[in-house]
């Protein structure tokens, strides 16, 4: 199978599914943030990093990754990243897990990535989902097994991430860990085309010579019914 290699997905993902009693406090957190106002950002949420807030904590994590606000340290964002993961917030356990897949602040450790992608993925991350199949690809503290790759892509695929859309359309095309399909190939690749996503385009360019123009044209009108949300 033809490997396309992504720099791994990080994203900004810190909210637990759960309900928080300091709830108003990271809405006006999150409204700092978005601003890119770090200070305010910051005398909001380390008090409730503190008492325990897994959104503080999990936020807090990711600024001291990024140096937003605070000198730069992985040490400090993997501290914080446990405190919260522990408690079950997906976006820490996603990123404590992308902290051991890249070896930031801990030594590379692919099982140990594993461990937390699936802790993630359980609660339906999409992130997770992704990482733990490039890991699952390439067998890497995981049985290699291109079937469950190519399902982890597929979840993340249907709800419109770009890298996902990419992976299935390239499953798709190749005909490994699925049966080949042009059709479904196509219209995956060029929903992550449509997006930006590098892989997409290689694979519509691609399986574009398989198909008829007019067929190409009929596949892209209905390839929005693949996604069951945007």
């Amino acid at each position: 199978m033809l490997r396309f290699h992504y720099s791994l997905y990080l994203a900004l993902f810190f909210i637990s599914s759960g309900t928080t009693a300091f709830g108003a406090d990271m809405s006006a957190a999150l409204m700092h943030y978005d601003e890119r106002n770090f200070g305010k950002v910051l005398l909001i949420i380390e008090p409730l990093a503190e008492k325990g807030d897994p959104e503080a904590q999990s936020l807090l994590g990711w600024m001291y990754f990024k140096g937003q606000g605070v000198k730069k340290s992985n040490k400090k964002a993997i501290q914080w990243y446990v405190l919260s993961a522990e408690k079950g917030n997906s976006g820490a356990e996603f990123n404590l897990g992308f902290m051991y897949h890249q070896g930031h602040g801990v030594p590379q450790d692919y099982s140990e990535a594993v461990r937390w992608y699936i802790k993630a993925q359980a609660k339906n991350n999409v992130f997770a989902h992704y990482n733990l199949g490039l890991l699952v690809e390439e067998g890497k503290g995981i049985k290699e097994d291109l079937e469950l790759a190519f399902r982890l892509f597929l979840f993340g695929a249907k709800r419109g991430h770009p890298q996902s859309m990419g992976k299935v359309g390239h499953y798709f095309s190749q005909g490994e860990g699925v049966d080949l399909n042009y059709k479904l190939a196509y219209q995956w690749a060029f929903l992550a085309a449509k997006d930006g996503d590098r892989l997409g385009e290689l694979v519509l360019e691609e399986v574009s010579m398989h198909l008829e123009k007019s067929t190409q044209q009929t596949l892209q009108r209905s390839a929005d019914s693949l996604l069951v949300e945007k």
